[in-house]
């Protein structure tokens, strides 16, 4: 049994989703205790920040009070962030079979954001250049640059311990470039995908919803352009299949055939 801080980051409490909320009480913790811990505050004197300060701000204000009341993982989620059931002990049991520090799941960032709905490690500032290969071979793999920001990660009690979170600059990236430093092993778990709330029309990115519209649209648009209607899918995703049978069966087989992968 572990003691478990759930670190809920946002810059205010009205940016904290129901779908968030929800997601908390969904959470499985198995045999060990969960704590929530949130803070809101903003650094005193620069509300107008970057909101990764204040995150940053907050976050180490929480891994003080982790430190001094003897918790074993900080579980970070921010306030955008949807995450299934079984988010915490899949994370943990990775970080046990791998010996992490810290381990992230993958996050879609959002396009209205940064205009693209790609996963945060493949972004190119975050230095993973070999990401996109281990996701679609369905690998973990060790984080070379930053990881998910600070959107999800679970960080071990003696990461926490002996590395601070900073409130200068790009709080997230500055603190996964100490780690790095400091060969902190960080890893990627690939099973786990988390989708993330668009503000300005309230999709879900990447839930399987948002996974349909996109298939249905890229294969509307290769047929518009004169190619078949499987010319962006893999075979076996549609092979003896008609166009309507891949659509009847998709809903309940995006997970195994990993179709949100693109």
């Amino acid at each position: 049994m572990a003691l478990v801080l759930l670190q809920l980051t946002t810059k205010n409490v009205k940016y904290i989703i129901p779908e968030t909320w929800q997601s908390i009480y969904n959470l499985d913790p198995g045999s060990h205790i969960i704590d929530l811990h949130m803070l809101c505050c903003n650094k005193p004197n620069e509300a107008n920040l970057y909101p990764a300060i204040h995150c940053g701000y907050n976050l180490e204000r929480s891994r003080e009070f982790a430190v001094k009341h003897g918790y074993d993982y900080m579980f970070i989620v921010q306030s955008d962030i949807i995450f299934p059931p079984n988010t915490l002990l899949v994370l943990l049991d990775t970080m046990k079979n791998c010996d992490a520090g810290v381990v992230c799941p993958l996050t879609p960032e959002r396009p209205e954001s940064v205009g693209t709905d790609d996963f945060v490690v493949c972004m190119p500032w975050n230095g993973n250049p070999d990401a996109r290969t281990y996701i679609n071979e369905g690998k973990n793999f060790r984080i070379t640059g930053n990881g998910s920001g600070y959107m999800c990660a679970l960080v071990r009690k003696d990461v926490f311990t002996n590395f601070q979170f900073t409130a200068e600059g790009c709080s997230d990236i500055t603190w996964y470039q100490t780690l790095q430093k400091a060969n902190i092993k960080i890893i990627c778990e690939v099973s786990l995908r988390l989708f993330h709330k668009q503000y300005s029309d309230s999709r879900i990115i990447r839930d399987n919803e948002y996974v349909i519209q996109h298939w249905r649209e890229t294969i509307e648009n290769d047929e518009r352009n004169g190619r078949a209607w499987h010319h962006s899918l893999s075979r076996d995703w549609w092979w003896g299949k008609t166009k309507e049978q891949f659509f009847e069966e998709l809903p309940k087989r995006i997970d195994e055939y990993r179709l949100w992968c693109w």
